[in-house]
């Protein structure tokens, strides 16, 4: 059931008032009621239609804030880990992405609307233990930052990022090395230690080979190699090919994801014969392994 009406913007045009027939059908009396009040409407200059669209629009806009309200920051966190892990190759990288949100962040600001976390909110994660933790190597910040950009392009949040560390937490927060610093000195540590002046790199090898722990092998393998530790402590014996001298870190142990060759030199082998009587699956295994 419908009504014409004259909009002088848009020219005549029907508007419909309800059903004519069935359990919602409107009656003509109230048909004939409703139909008025849309031409004072018109008599007034209110498009009927216009005004219908305008209220329709604000009811959906008022849904949308008040979804966008409830989305807390564990859940876009976790939609986002859930939709993006599958992509980090390394697990240690997918365990700590899990670990950082339920030891630091979870607890502060996890159940807070997505949309009203601020910098308060960040600081308050930085200034107490994650400051100790994610900020002495874990890129924390980097973490809840990706998350708020996450939650930004699906809409859930608005303006500049709270948690960016560039010409915003930098300007608050030390900087990485004197934090690290001066947990050192705390703990009585010295940090980093100095590269070996390269005239001294014979008398060391020397001491070294008097040693006969699996320990100082491994360290002269990974010197002779230009190896990371982590990819000679968790290399197998299939990875190493004698005929040919080669030693293949996988794909999956190395920073770029991929394969990487390394020639070995006699010496370098001569390490890996050695070590062969070890016994175990890895090159150099741990003490309690090669017992």
């Amino acid at each position: 059931m419908g009504v014409p009406l004259h909009v002088e913007r848009e020219g005549a045009c029907d508007v419909g008032l309800g059903a004519a027939a069935g359990p919602d059908a409107l009656s003509l009396a109230k048909a004939r009621v409703e139909a008025t009040k849309l031409r004072l409407k018109v008599q007034s200059g209110i498009d009927p239609i216009e005004e219908r669209d305008r209220e329709e629009a604000e009811k959906l806009a008022a849904a949308q804030a008040a979804l966008i309200a409830e989305t807390t920051f564990k859940e876009v966190a976790e939609a986002h880990i859930d939709a993006n892990e599958e992509s980090w190759r390394n697990p240690k990288h997918r365990q700590q992405w899990r670990k950082t949100m339920a030891d630091y962040v979870y607890p502060k600001i996890g159940d807070h609307s997505v949309a009203d976390v601020d910098t308060p909110h960040v600081l308050s994660i930085f200034g107490v233990d994650l400051a100790r933790e994610a900020r002495d190597g874990e890129p924390g910040e980097g973490r809840i930052e990706t998350i708020l950009d996450a939650a930004k392009a699906r809409g859930y949040r608005k303006g500049e990022n709270p948690a960016r560390w560039r010409g915003h937490l930098a300007q608050i927060l030390p900087k990485v090395s004197k934090t690290k610093e001066a947990r050192n000195r705390k703990l009585g540590r010295d940090g980093h230690h100095k590269a070996l002046p390269y005239e001294e790199v014979p008398t060391f090898i020397a001491a070294l080979r008097k040693r006969q722990a699996v320990t100082a092998m491994a360290l002269e393998f990974i010197i002779l190699t230009a190896a990371r530790t982590s990819e000679a402590l968790k290399a197998t014996w299939e990875e190493v090919d004698f005929s040919k001298a080669v030693w293949t870190v996988p794909p999956d142990r190395m920073k770029a994801c991929k394969e990487h060759r390394v020639p070995l030199s006699p010496r370098a082998l001569e390490l890996l014969k050695t070590a062969q009587g070890l016994g175990g699956k890895h090159l150099f295994p741990a003490p309690r392994a090669a017992s």
